[in-house]
């Protein structure tokens, strides 16, 4: 619980933990998490607050102490009595239909943004907001640059968080929201191999040739645990993946000496690396994301490149050297073939096989 509570911290601050200032931390645990027991909700404190003296240095614990003179967050500024009744009952409903954590996470950043604007247009959020403001503010957000994709995630987090309280709603004056189809942005084998090479740590070596050599998403890679791995089958089951489904995908012979060596002596419930700050627990997802685009800066990677490129780079090199689609599709953990298919359009090696008829 408390490794989620992490995670929800960071999502809602927009920052690491070692960032988010002490008041604001416990300001916001006490607010959202009210429900819970005095003692169990000091034991979090406690825990949140170890945790992050452990990632900073002297100086700058005592710098961040409190929150900057005449500053407050979104979640002090919207999480009032009602709305943290609110909440829960969302975190509850989610909790039911066994969505992930990081749903959670992701509509409760939804929600207390749009709480904010309401609150700086005089208004309170409530499961019966009118349909109209609702639209104000994805033409809002649209303006700033936000993508289609992004709003409609908006409105299923309204929605949910309407149904949490009982209330349905459809909100069909956004129900129709497109956008453009961009193709994902894909290295070549050269640029791969250059990011890779630009990597001289082992561990964030190893962390990062998952990306490729088995097309996992950065936050499967982190939580790759020892028995996870099957080497003499050079297979990795990816346990409760997105969609909380469990997959099997392939790794490459060239891991296996570093595999051995970071998995020799651990059980197989451990991390396979481990963070330096927080023994037993994974390595940040922002900290790997630092380490790949300073990789990728150093090997002359062109802009718009990040660690889901290599995911999309694992899956089109793959099609281009003849494996099919639905192969990878189930290495993917795609659930729709459509998904997958996305692809296609960019294997140049198979736009190259094809002859004009002319």
């Amino acid at each position: 619980m408390v490794e989620e509570i992490e995670r929800e911290l960071e999502m809602v601050f927009g920052r690491s933990l070692a960032r988010i200032a002490l008041a604001e931390m416990r300001a916001y645990v006490q607010q959202v998490y009210a429900h819970l027991d005095a003692g169990k909700l000091s034991d979090v404190l406690q825990h949140l607050e170890q945790v992050r003296g452990k990632t900073l240095g002297p100086s700058q614990v005592f710098d961040s102490l409190s929150a900057p003179p005449g500053k407050t967050t979104r979640a002090q500024r919207v999480m009032r009595a009602q709305l943290r009744a609110e909440v829960e009952n969302l975190r509850r409903l989610i909790k039911v239909r066994n969505y992930s954590s990081a749903t959670f996470r992701s509509y409760l950043r939804d929600i207390l943004a749009f709480a904010d604007y309401l609150r700086s247009c005089g208004e309170t959020l409530t499961p019966q907001i009118a349909e109209e403001r609702v639209v104000d503010y994805m033409l809002l957000r649209r303006a700033a640059g936000v993508r289609a994709q992004s709003l409609r995630s908006v409105r299923a987090a309204l929605k949910l968080y309407c149904e949490a309280q009982g209330v349905h709603r459809e909100f069909r004056l956004i129900n129709t929201m497109r956008s453009g189809r961009s193709l994902p942005r894909v290295l070549s084998a050269k640029e791969v191999a250059r990011v890779l090479t630009a990597i001289k740590n082992e561990k964030h070596w190893l962390l990062v040739s998952f990306l490729y050599a088995a097309g996992l998403r950065i936050s499967e890679v982190v939580r790759i645990r020892v028995g996870d791995i099957d080497l003499e089958g050079l297979t990795l089951r990816v346990a409760q993946a997105k969609g909380k489904k469990d997959r099997i995908t392939i790794i490459s012979e060239k891991q296996a000496e570093l595999v051995r060596k970071y998995s020799a002596g651990k059980h197989g419930s451990r991390f396979l690396v481990e963070s330096a700050q927080r023994l037993g627990r994974p390595m940040s997802i922002r900290s790997l994301q630092h380490v790949i685009e300073r990789a990728m800066k150093a090997a002359g990677v062109q802009s718009g490149a990040s660690a889901h490129t290599l995911r999309h780079s694992f899956a089109t090199h793959l099609l281009e050297g003849g494996t099919d689609i639905r192969h990878i599709q189930r290495l993917l953990g795609h659930e729709h073939i459509r998904t997958t298919a996305t692809y296609v359009h960019v294997a140049v090696r198979s736009l190259k096989n094809i002859q004009s008829p002319l």
